[in-house]
C-alpha cells in the first residue's frame, strides 16, 4: 500500500468515526424526546469525501479562464453572463463539483444558483460529452490538467468524469 493510498484511507477512517459519533448523539436525543430507538443507515456507496474544496474550484476554473485565450472580457464563473465560453466553463464546473461528491445544494448554495440550474448543467455537460462537443470537452480537460497539477493526481481529486469522455 503506498503512501497516498494509507492517507486516504486514515482520511476515511476519521470521516467514519465522526459519523458514528454524530449518529450515537442523533439515537440519544431521539430517544429523549419519543421514548424509541430509530433506525440508522449508511449509505457508503454515495460516500465520496471531495478533496478539494468549492472555493479552490471556482479559484482553478477561473484561472483556466483567465489563461484561455479564446474569451475575452475576462470574467469570474460566479458572473451570470450567458456568454457560450463562461457558461460552458460554469457547467464543467458544476458537473466536476458533482462528480467530487458534493450535493447540489451545497453547489447552489456557494454559487449562488438554484439546485435545478446545477443539474441542468450536469445533463447539459453530459449531453455535451455523449455527442463530442470539442468546447466541452477541451474545458474539462483543461480544468482536470490545472486541477491535477495544483492538488495532485486524478485519483487524488476523485474526478469520476473521465469514464465518460
Amino acid at each position: 500500500m503506498d503512501v497516498e493510498e494509507q492517507k486516504r484511507l486514515e482520511f476515511n477512517e476519521i470521516h467514519i468515526q465522526q459519523a458514528n459519533k454524530l449518529s450515537e448523539e442523533f439515537i440519544h436525543d431521539f430517544f429523549s424526546r419519543f421514548g424509541t430507538f430509530p433506525t440508522v443507515t449508511f449509505n457508503l456507496q454515495h460516500s465520496t469525501l471531495p478533496f478539494v474544496t468549492l472555493e479552490e474550484l471556482e479559484v482553478t476554473v477561473d484561472y483556466v479562464i483567465s489563461k484561455d485565450d479564446t474569451i475575452y472580457p475576462k470574467l469570474s464563473v460566479r458572473n451570470r453572463t450567458r456568454k457560450r465560453p463562461i457558461l460552458i466553463y460554469r457547467q464543467c464546473l458544476f458537473k466536476i463539483a458533482l462528480s467530487m461528491g458534493y450535493t447540489q445544494e451545497k453547489i447552489a448554495f456557494h454559487f449562488g444558483w438554484d439546485r435545478v440550474s446545477i443539474l441542468h448543467s450536469r445533463d447539459v455537460v453530459d449531453t455535451m460529452i455523449t455527442i463530442k462537443n470539442k468546447q466541452v470537452m477541451r474545458s474539462l480537460s483543461l480544468i482536470e490538467e490545472e486541477l491535477k497539477s495544483k492538488y495532485g493526481t486524478k485519483k487524488d481529486i476523485r474526478l469520476n468524469i473521465q469514464a465518460s469522455y
